[in-house]
C-alpha cells in the first residue's frame, strides 16, 4: 500500500450550491419598449376546393365499381338487392356528372369517378372549386400574417422598427407565405362550412396601403450580467407564432442593442450620488467613502425588492417604473403616502432620462392613468401629469403627458429619472449599466412614501423646476 497521502475532493454545503446556482439563474425584468412594426395589406383573388362526400348509395356503387372494373348491371342490382328502378336512378346518378361509363350492359369508372379516390383514400369524394378575394395584412419582414386596427396618438408616434436590406420586397414573397398560412388567414366562412377546404390557386395579388402595429418588447437580463439585455416577444405573439416570424425577432433585438448607453452612463456616478442624497438612512448600508456600492445594491435589490409597508417606507426598484410589479409598488406607496398626507393638491411630476427612448411604451402612459385614477379617487381636482425634459422630446412622450416642461441644459445628471407625487409619494430610479460604462441602461433605485424622503425629492425638484420652461404637449 502507498504510503502518500490521497487529496480528498470537498464541496461547498448543498445549500450553499443550491443558492450559488438559483443565484446565477435568476432573470430580472428590466424594462418594456413598444415599437412598430411596418406591413401591408394585399387584395389576393384566389380559388378554393371545397371538398365534400358522395351521397351513401353513390358511394357504394363506385366503391364496387373501382375494385370490380367492367361489372354487369344486373350483377350490381343483384349485389345490392336494387329493383330495376332503384337500379336506374343510382346509375343515372353517376352517369349525369359522368364518373361512370355505361357500355354493353357493364359498368366502368372514368377518369373523373377515379379522380374522386384522393391519394390513397378508399372512400370517393368530390370537391367543388370556388373563387374567394380578401384583402389580408402581412408585415414586410417576416410577410407573416398581421391584422391591422386604430392606432392611437401615443401608438402612432412610436419608434419604427427598421427594415434591412430586401425586406421590402414582401410582395414577391407573398404568394408563397399566403399559401404556408392558408389555414391560419382563411377566410371563416371556408371553414365553418366543410373542414376539409383546400387552397386551389392564387390568381391575382395587388398589393394596397401600408400601415404599422405595435410590438411590445419586454427586456430581461441576469442578476450575474445586467448590462446584456436578451428581448422577449411573448407579450406580442406565442412562442410557435414568433419561429415564424424571425426577421422580426433579429429586428427586435438590433433595436434594443441601440437602446445601450454612452453619454448617460459617464454620468451615471453623479446620478448614484443623488440617489444617497435623497435617502441617506435607506442607502447607508451600501454607501461607502467612494458613493453608492452599486453591483452590491443591484443584487441585493434584484432578489429582495419586497412591497412597501407601514413599518418599511422606502423600497429598493429595480427596473422600469411602468413594470406590472414596479407599478403596483408604487399605487402601494402612493395609498400609504396618502393615509398620512391626505391633501387634495396633487399632481404628478416626472423627471425624464436622457436614455435613448425612454418613454417609448403604452406602459408608461397606462401607469399614470392608473396614479391618476387613485388620486382622483381620494378627493380633489382632476390630477394631472407633467413631463421635466431635456430639449424637445419625441411625440410618444409629449403624447403620454398632459403638460411639458423642457429646459436645453437640465439640472440632472442624464441618467437620473424621478417620479414624485408632491406630499405623498417618490420613485427615483439611476438608469445606467451596472457598475460599468456600457450595455443596457438597467434602472436602479428606490420608491418611497416616507415623508421625510418625499420632502427631500420635493424641495430638489421645486428649486430646479423654474430652470424648465413650459411647453404645448401635444
Amino acid at each position: 500500500m502507498s504510503s502518500e497521502k490521497r487529496s480528498t475532493l470537498t464541496l461547498p454545503p448543498r445549500d450553499q450550491r443550491v443558492s450559488e446556482l438559483a443565484t446565477t439563474e435568476i432573470r430580472v425584468e428590466i424594462g418594456t419598449i413598444d415599437v412598430l412594426l411596418p406591413c401591408r395589406t394585399f387584395d389576393i383573388a384566389y380559388k378554393v376546393a371545397e371538398l365534400g362526400v358522395v351521397s351513401p348509395t353513390l358511394e357504394f356503387l363506385l366503391r364496387l365499381v373501382k375494385v370490380v372494373p367492367g361489372l354487369e348491371e344486373a350483377e350490381i342490382a343483384q349485389f345490392f338487392g336494387f329493383s330495376l328502378n332503384d337500379l336506374s336512378y343510382v346509375l343515372n346518378e353517376a352517369t349525369e356528372p359522368g364518373y361512370i361509363e355505361r357500355r354493353n350492359g357493364r359498368v366502368w369508372l372514368r377518369p373523373s369517378g377515379e379522380e374522386l379516390f384522393r391519394g390513397d383514400s378508399d372512400e370517393p369524394k368530390i370537391f367543388s372549386v370556388q373563387e374567394r378575394r380578401r384583402v389580408v395584412g402581412f408585415d414586410l419582414m417576416s410577410v407573416a400574417p398581421q391584422t391591422q386596427r386604430k392606432l392611437d396618438n401615443v401608438e402612432m408616434a412610436l419608434p419604427e422598427l427598421a427594415l434591412r436590406d430586401g425586406a421590402g420586397r414582401a410582395s414577391e414573397k407573398v404568394r408563397d407565405r399566403f399559401r404556408l398560412f392558408f389555414r391560419q388567414i382563411t377566410e371563416r366562412s371556408d371553414r365553418s362550412r366543410s373542414d376539409e377546404v383546400d387552397l386551389y390557386s392564387i390568381d391575382r395579388i395587388t398589393p394596397h396601403a401600408r400601415f404599422r402595429m405595435p410590438v411590445r418588447i419586454r427586456l430581461h437580463s441576469t442578476l450575474e450580467d445586467p448590462n446584456s439585455a436578451d428581448i422577449d416577444l411573448s407579450s406580442w405573439r406565442d412562442a410557435h407564432e414568433v419561429a415564424d416570424r424571425r426577421e422580426v425577432e433579429s429586428a427586435a433585438a438590433i433595436f434594443a442593442k441601440t437602446c445601450e448607453t454612452t453619454t448617460a452612463a459617464s454620468e451615471a456616478p453623479s446620478a448614484y450620488d443623488l440617489l444617497v442624497e435623497f435617502a441617506p438612512d435607506f442607502l447607508r448600508e451600501y454607501t461607502t467613502r467612494n458613493g453608492l456600492s452599486v453591483r452590491r445594491y443591484w443584487r441585493e435589490a434584484a432578489t429582495r425588492a419586497g412591497e412597501a409597508r407601514v413599518d418599511r417606507k422606502t423600497i429598493p426598484i429595480v427596473g422600469a417604473l411602468h413594470l406590472r410589479e414596479n407599478a403596483e409598488r408604487l399605487l402601494a406607496m402612493l395609498d400609504y403616502g396618502m393615509r398620512e398626507n391626505p391633501s387634495d393638491q396633487k399632481q404628478i411630476v416626472v423627471v425624464a432620462p436622457q436614455v435613448e427612448h425612454w418613454g417609448a411604451t403604452l406602459e408608461n402612459r397606462e401607469l399614470l392613468e392608473v396614479l391618476k385614477t387613485r388620486l382622483k379617487d381620494a378627493g380633489g381636482d382632476e390630477p394631472r401629469s407633467v413631463c421635466m425634459a431635456a430639449g424637445r422630446p419625441p411625440y410618444y412622450i409629449r403624447r403620454t403627458f398632459d403638460e411639458l416642461a423642457c429646459a436645453d441644459n437640465p439640472p440632472y445628471p442624464r441618467a437620473v429619472e424621478i417620479l414624485l407625487i408632491p406630499g405623498t409619494m417618490c420613485a427615483v430610479v439611476v438608469h445606467s449599466p451596472i457598475g460599468d460604462a456600457a450595455g443596457y441602461p438597467v434602472p436602479l433605485g428606490f420608491g418611497s412614501f416616507d415623508q421625510k424622503v418625499v420632502q427631500v425629492v420635493t424641495d430638489h425638484v421645486e428649486e430646479r423646476e423654474l430652470k424648465y420652461a413650459k411647453q404645448d404637449a401635444t
